[in-house]
């Protein structure tokens, strides 16, 4: 255990500048979109207003957040890929090393995440008139959900870069030139076969979710919040089952 969290306060250190660099974009975003929207540069109109720049300057911040973690393996891994030899020396499995790298970026991706959330937050608060503003814990609620969804989508794409990388690995002294369009076949074949195992009877025990106060009202009857309980343990098999993949694969390319 001592060295698994070794490893992790490791990553931690490698891969903060990633972190740091998203924090500094989110303000970054935050200061140019209060310039633009209080009339320091060129008018920007959105939809017809003009007080509206930071809310979806900030807004489209989030939604970033989906690509969080596979931007972040890809960085993380790329810097890993110059001393993979070194892990011949070293007791350690290599599924402890990604199980670092994916903690880490979660954490990271989090803390930026909650950071743009409250700014975000904190805008529409001040733009929506009283009686649009939701229940307190209706909000933490659907900030709860929002997030998790998205923390979850990432995490997934994350995984599914880290099985890219490991395919690419073991097929590119193969296959060569060629490695990089079966790497893609395998992808789309293995999204088409997941496709039609989760259609083949895992959507059971359904969860919807209502809201009733403020301006979550008429969004939940536009969009009904809905979930089933069998997509969520077939996505976490899949997961399960690519991470293992991807650590066996990426074991043993650094075995040869």
């Amino acid at each position: 255990m001592k060295s698994w969290l070794a490893l992790l306060k490791k990553e931690f250190l490698l891969t903060r500048t990633i972190f740091l660099f998203g924090i500094g974009l989110i303000f970054a975003v935050l200061g140019i979109s209060y310039a633009m929207q209080e009339g320091y540069g060129p008018p920007v109109t959105i939809y017809g207003m003009t007080d509206r720049v930071m809310l979806y300057s900030m807004t489209a911040g989030i939604l970033m957040h989906f690509i969080y973690l596979p931007v972040y393996m890809i960085i993380s891994m790329q810097k890993e890929l110059k001393t993979f030899h070194l892990w011949l020396h070293s007791p350690q499995p290599m599924y402890r090393l990604i199980s670092a790298k994916m903690i880490s970026g979660v954490v990271y991706m989090i803390g930026s995440l909650l950071l743009n959330g409250a700014i975000v937050l904190a805008i529409a608060y001040n733009l929506m008139p009283s009686e649009n503003i939701p229940g307190y814990m209706e909000t933490i609620e659907f900030v709860g959900l929002a997030g998790s969804f998205i923390v979850a989508q990432s995490f997934y794409a994350g995984l599914f870069v880290l099985l890219f990388i490991s395919l690419y690995l073991t097929l590119r002294d193969i296959l060569r030139g060629w490695s990089w369009l079966i790497v893609i076949a395998l992808f789309v074949v293995f999204i088409w076969i997941s496709d039609d195992l989760m259609a083949a009877g895992w959507q059971w025990a359904e969860i919807s979710i209502n809201f009733e106060t403020g301006i979550l009202r008429p969004i939940s009857e536009m969009f009904l919040y809905q979930f089933y309980v069998g997509n969520v343990l077939f996505h976490f098999i899949i997961m399960v089952v690519i991470f293992v993949i991807s650590a066996v694969l990426i074991d043993r390319k650094v075995e040869v």
